[in-house]
């Protein structure tokens, strides 16, 4: 005897009779509903996932591996919607629904990601220096309460500290987005169906409905704040709900139509070959700006969907067609995916910040105690207490011990390999020329080795023992003394150190105007100087001040981050839509300041990375003929009344000191070298000056050697907090140099 109960497809059945007879009901209950049923294919689609997101995060090919998180989402969302639709059809009290889902979930998560975060807490204090260390305590908390993604996100939109270095734990923000997620729909799917009632499939069509209505406003909600927001679109549930909603309409439309899974037996080997495929070639061709997450991870999801509907009606490894994904490494890899998940990304940050990244001792290092760690973490942490593995069973299993041994292995791998990698000694760096009397220079010989030509005037050259301080420091074997330190140079601190409120859309502030309250006289010359850019203009403002505040000078800082001094549009995608417009509205204000105001110098700079930041999304020579355009537009209107306008370079993006300067390192891991960028930039702002009769000055040999090498300090002085923007304490060592380049 048996009794039956039917929902839409999901049958619930007790049976009383003989066991070899099984009822007609049962065999209408999807497969893929089953809890005890080991799908491989979905084992191997982890795998890919993870291999992909270690493959982008070294730094290989396929560089849009990043797509392995939407993978695992909409695998997630299918997977768990499986077993809440289960739950709540079969019966379940409100109690039983709630209280085996999230301890379920409590066992599967959290023990693998507390040892993750502990180990990063304790690593810290270990591997990293100053406001490091403080920094990655601040994210392991957030990453324990599963709030990375509003963490991160809120770093990466807020320009002050988006240049800060990769944190430890940063790859938890997808973790947070899963559970955030979790804490709704468990509550959704049960309202759901108690409020749409029981009535088969009717019931489940409603449900149905929901789902997808919820997805598609998840997705057009995606679509929005990529366009304006892409940062915050990037780690927000909101617009990230849509892939796991994609995994929860195909869990319960196969619940809904339990045929028609099944009717694609023929084919369900070639079709889910087919989206590996799509997964393979979304991650060799979405690009991470412009659209992505949304519409770009169409792609992957899509495909990763085709894989989950096409192995829903068999248990079956389906032949050859998917040995790809089920063969017994795939199947494996799958199975410790989520330990694989939460250690490369330390181990990568890690090995980076101690080592040459793209070296085979760097890659050996990664992998083997990746890998290693995963291990450890999966067969004696997160295996055991998620499938509740009695302590004895434990101790018995001898291929667990097996499987530590090969970790152990791994872990010490990895650990010859970062001791005996090879540790390159520092460059012999090569003298600049230095500043002389204008006959001595001209006549002075370029240094072997060296891009200077001293005849060109728009070549700064630093004084004598300014050459020779930089030289020192790309030759140095040890760090100096730094001031001011590594706990002062957080990026906090130091911006309001060097920015001094000048960060302004359309009107100039008090907060950014230094020296006497109304310019001083020289004859008939007023004595003023406006500084117009960007963030890098404004790091030059203390330089400025320091070279012309003796004299009388009074210094006025008109300038908006990541808006440059060209009157180009910047891309809302990269920069965010708000920036966009305060950009566009900070450049029609700068007539009228400039009208008001009547300097008698004008001092511009922008960074080198705006030739990457336009809103066409133009590259290479496209980018530096559109950047040199609308520099030279606003150079022609500055120029008028005679005023004189300085174009200065901006320093060359380099190394954080926060980053290198690690217990163990040498100065050669601060050490940066001139990037393509720098002197696309150069040629932009050297040609714009040229046709408008502004002066170009090339400040490189301020930061560089003339061999191109750039140290991250000079003498005991941090050249920048960031890799970006001067320190106060740079700006005042430089000042001698500015101040006779631009009065000279």
């Amino acid at each position: 005897m048996k009794t039956v109960r039917d929902f839409g497809g999901v049958v619930v059945v007790r049976v009383e009779a003989a066991r070899g007879r099984r009822s007609a009901a049962a065999h209408r209950r999807p497969p893929a509903l089953n809890a005890s049923a080991k799908r491989l294919e979905i084992q191997g689609l982890r795998a890919l996932a993870v291999v992909l997101v270690v493959l982008d995060h070294l730094g290989l090919w396929p560089h849009g591996g990043f797509i392995g998180v939407d993978v695992f989402f909409v695998v997630s969302g299918f997977l768990i919607t499986q077993l809440l639709v289960r739950s709540a059809v079969g019966g379940a009290s409100v109690g039983a629904y709630f209280g085996s889902f999230y301890l379920r979930r409590a066992r599967r998560i959290l023990p693998a990601a507390l040892l993750t975060l502990l180990a990063c807490w304790l690593v810290a204090g270990l591997a990293f220096r100053g406001a490091r260390i403080g920094e990655t305590h601040s994210d392991v908390l957030w990453a324990l309460g599963f709030a990375a993604n509003i963490h991160f996100s809120a770093i990466g939109t807020n320009y002050f500290a988006s240049a800060r270095e990769p944190s430890l734990v940063q790859h938890f923000w997808s973790l947070a987005v899963e559970e955030q997620f979790y804490v709704v729909w468990p509550v959704l799917l049960l309202a759901a169906v108690v409020l749409l009632g029981r009535r088969g499939r009717g019931g489940l069509s409603a449900l149905l409905a929901v789902v997808v209505a919820l997805s598609a406003g998840s997705f057009a909600w995606a679509l929005h704040q990529t366009s304006t927001a892409a940062t915050a679109a990037y780690f927000s549930t909101a617009s990230r709900a849509w892939e796991l909603g994609v995994g929860a309409t195909l869990a319960v439309a196969i619940a809904r139509f339990p045929g028609v899974a099944g009717r694609m037996r023929v084919v369900r080997g070639p079709a889910i070959l087919l989206g590996a495929a799509g997964v393979l070639v979304s991650a060799a061709v979405v690009k991470s700006a412009p659209g992505f997450p949304s519409p770009a991870a169409l792609a992957p999801v899509a495909a990763t969907a085709l894989i989950l509907f096409a192995g829903a009606s068999s248990t079956s490894v389906f032949g050859r067609w998917t040995w790809p994904l089920t063969n017994p490494v795939s199947v494996w890899l799958g199975e410790i995916s989520y330990s694989l998940y939460l250690w490369h990304w330390p181990v990568i940050v890690l090995a980076a910040s101690r080592m040459t990244a793209g070296t085979a001792a760097y890659y050996a290092v990664a992998v083997c105690a990746t890998v290693g760690l995963s291990m450890l973490s999966y067969y004696f942490i997160e295996q055991p207490i998620r499938d509740r593995v009695a302590p004895r069973r434990l101790v018995a299993d001898r291929p667990r011990w097996l499987a530590a041994g090969v970790a152990a292995v791994l872990v010490l791998a990895a650990l010859g390999s970062y001791h005996f990698r090879p540790k390159p000694a520092p460059p012999v760096a090569t003298q600049a020329p230095v500043a002389q009397s204008p006959v001595a220079a001209a006549s002075q010989p370029a240094a072997s080795g060296s891009r200077v030509r001293p005849v060109d005037p728009t070549i700064a050259l630093p004084s004598a023992s300014l050459a020779a301080a930089v030289a020192a420091a790309v030759e140095a074997r040890g760090f100096p003394a730094l001031n001011p330190d590594l706990d002062q140079l957080g990026i906090p601190a130091a911006q309001r150190e060097v920015w001094h409120g000048c960060e302004t859309q359309t009107e100039l502030r008090a907060s950014c105007t230094f020296g006497p309250a109304k310019a001083a006289s020289n004859g008939s010359a007023k004595r003023t100087v406006l500084v117009l850019g960007d963030s890098v203009a404004m790091s030059w403002t203390p330089a400025v001040r320091a070279a012309l505040g003796p004299d009388g000078w009074t210094v006025y800082g008109f300038a908006r981050g990541q808006c440059p001094a060209a009157n180009v549009a910047v891309s809302p995608q990269q920069l965010g839509a708000a920036t966009a417009q305060g950009c566009a509205d900070h450049h029609a204000a700068v007539a009228d300041v400039v009208r008001r105001l009547d300097p008698s110098l004008i001092v511009v700079s922008s960074s080198d990375e705006s030739l990457t930041e336009l809103r066409d999304g133009a590259s290479g020579q496209a980018a530096v003929t559109e950047y040199r355009a609308g520099l030279t537009s606003v150079l022609r209107g500055l120029v008028a009344r005679h005023r004189a306008v300085v174009v200065l370079a901006p320093p060359p993006r380099g190394k954080a000191l926060l980053s290198c300067d690690t217990p163990g390192a040498s100065p050669v891991a601060c050490l940066g070298q001139l990037k393509p960028t720098w002197n696309e930039q150069s040629s932009a702002d050297r040609a714009a000056a040229s046709a408008t009769g502004a002066r170009y000055l090339d400040t490189l040999l301020w930061f560089c050697s003339a061999n191109d090498y750039c140290p991250a300090f000079v003498g005991h002085t941090p050249v920048t907090y960031d890799g970006v923007h001067m320190t106060k304490q740079y700006a005042t060592v430089i000042a001698p140099e500015l101040a006779a380049a631009l009065t000279g």
